[in-house]
C-alpha cells in the first residue's frame, strides 16, 4: 500500500498537512472530501523516481511559460464553448501545444482523465502546473462554470504576463549594453593589450606598474583560459543549484531585495501578485485560508512567502485580513488601508483588484525611470573602463615623452 503526503484545509479552516498509506490516490481524494476537507495537494511520497532528461539542472529552467498556459487555456475553452467533451478537447489541444513539456503533461492527464479523473486533480498531479490554476479549475467543475473560471484565469495571466514583458522589454536594452562592454572588454584584454605587451618587451624595466600589472594579468588569463573557463562553469553550475536551496534562495532574495533601482519594482510586483491572485481566488468562491494558501504557494519570493505564511496564522487566530497584511509586513501602508476599505464595505475582490491596478501602474512607471537611469550609467562605466584601459597601455608613451 503506497505512501501519500496531502495538504488541505480543514471545514474550521485550519491548514492540514501530513501522510497517509491509501490504496489509491482516488480513494484519498474521495475520503478526504467525505470529511469536509478542500483538498491543496496530493501525492505519493514514496513513488519511485526513473530517470528523467527534465530533472537536469540544465533543463529544469526550461518550463512553462505563462504564454503557453494563454494559448492552452484559450484553445481548451473555444472547444467548451463549443460543446465538445473535455476528453476530445484534450485530444485536439494536445495535437496543437507548442510546448513540449506541456503536451506531455496534458497527454498523462488525458489518459487520468479517461480513468474517470477531473481535470484539475490531474493536472494537479504534476508540480509544473500552477497550483493556483489547478484550484481554481477545481471551483469550476464543482459548481458548473468552467467556462467563466477559464475566461477570468485567461484574464488574469494575460494582465500578470503584460506586467512581465514591460519588465523584461525594459532590460533587454541594458543587457545589450552589458554584453557590448563585456565584448569590448575582452577584445582589448586578448588583442590589444598583447599586442602592446609585445612592443614593450624591449623596456619591460622602465614600464609603470600599472602597465606591468595589466599585462601580467593579461598573460596569467591567456595561459589558463582553459581552467579559468572551466572554473567558471563549474561555479556557475554549484551557484545555481545553491540558490534552488532554501537557504540559498533566502540569501539570493535577501541580496536582490537590497539592490537600489531593483527593489521598489520587485516589491511593487509582488504586492500587485497577491492582491490579484487573491481577488481572483476569492471571487471564485474559495474560503480566505485556502485562499492565502494558495497566494502563499504562487510567491516567489520565499520571504514574503514566509510572511503570507505568518499573516495566515494571525487569520487563524482571529485577526481581519488587513491587520494581519499590517503586523507582518505583507503589504506597504496603502494596500492595507484599500484592504482594510474593502472588508469593511464588503467589497474586498473590487478593493484588491484596484490594489493590483494601482501597482501595475507604479511598475510602468518604475520601469521606464529604471531605464533612463541604467543607460547612461552602463556607458558612463564602458568609458571609464575602456578609457582606463586604453590609458594604461599608453603611459608608457607618455613617460618615454616626457623623459625626451
Amino acid at each position: 500500500m503506497p505512501l501519500f503526503k496531502y495538504r488541505v484545509i480543514t471545514e474550521n479552516g485550519a491548514a492540514l498537512e501530513d501522510e497517509v498509506y491509501a490504496d489509491g490516490i482516488d480513494l484519498l481524494r474521495c475520503e478526504l472530501e467525505g470529511k469536509g476537507y478542500f483538498i491543496l495537494k496530493i501525492r505519493q511520497a514514496d513513488a519511485a523516481k526513473g530517470f528523467d532528461i527534465a530533472r537536469l539542472p540544465v533543463f529544469k529552467g526550461m518550463g512553462i511559460k505563462g504564454s503557453d498556459l494563454i494559448v492552452f487555456n484559450q484553445e481548451l475553452l473555444a472547444l467548451i464553448k463549443a460543446g465538445l467533451p473535455i476528453l476530445q478537447c484534450l485530444d485536439i489541444v494536445i495535437e496543437r501545444v507548442g510546448n513540449a513539456r506541456l503536451g506531455d503533461i496534458l497527454s498523462k492527464a488525458r489518459e487520468d482523465v479517461r480513468g474517470g479523473s477531473h481535470l484539475s486533480e490531474s493536472l494537479a498531479r504534476h508540480p509544473q502546473i500552477p497550483r493556483l490554476y489547478t484550484a481554481f479549475l477545481k471551483v469550476g467543475e464543482t459548481s458548473g462554470n468552467l467556462i467563466e473560471v477559464i475566461q477570468r484565469y485567461i484574464n488574469y495571466l494575460k494582465i500578470v504576463e503584460n506586467i512581465r514583458q514591460k519588465v523584461i522589454n525594459a532590460l533587454i536594452y541594458p543587457a545589450i549594453l552589458l554584453v557590448v562592454v563585456t565584448a569590448v572588454v575582452v577584445f582589448l584584454l586578448a588583442y590589444a593589450v598583447p599586442a602592446f605587451a609585445e612592443i614593450y618587451k624591449d623596456f619591460s624595466s622602465q614600464l609603470p606598474r600599472a602597465t606591468v600589472l595589466l599585462m601580467g594579468v593579461t598573460s596569467f588569463i591567456k595561459a589558463n583560459i582553459i581552467v579559468i573557463s572551466l572554473l567558471i562553469l563549474v561555479l556557475s553550475v554549484v551557484l545555481k543549484m545553491w540558490a534552488k536551496t532554501p537557504s540559498g534562495r533566502l540569501i539570493v532574495w535577501d541580496f536582490v531585495l537590497r539592490i537600489p533601482l531593483i527593489k521598489d519594482i520587485i516589491n511593487r510586483y509582488f504586492i500587485s501578485q497577491i492582491a490579484r491572485t487573491l481577488a481572483l481566488v476569492l471571487g471564485g468562491g474559495i474560503p480566505l485560508l485556502a485562499s492565502m494558501e494558495i497566494v502563499r504557494d504562487s510567491v516567489t519570493n520565499p520571504l514574503l512567502a514566509e510572511k503570507v505564511k505568518r499573516a495566515m496564522t494571525k487569520i487563524k487566530e482571529g485577526s481581519s485580513l488587513a491587520s494581519a497584511f499590517e503586523s507582518e509586513g505583507v503589504m506597504e501602508s496603502l494596500p492595507t488601508q484599500m484592504v482594510h476599505v474593502g472588508e469593511s464595505t464588503g467589497s474586498l475582490e473590487e478593493m484588491l483588484k484596484a490594489v493590483a491596478d494601482l501597482y501595475d501602474e507604479e511598475i510602468s512607471i518604475s520601469v521606464a525611470r529604471m531605464t533612463v537611469l541604467i543607460e547612461p550609467m552602463l556607458m558612463l562605466c564602458m568609458g571609464v573602463i575602456v578609457g582606463a584601459i586604453v590609458l594604461i597601455m599608453y603611459l608608457p608613451v607618455f613617460y618615454m615623452g616626457g623623459a625626451r
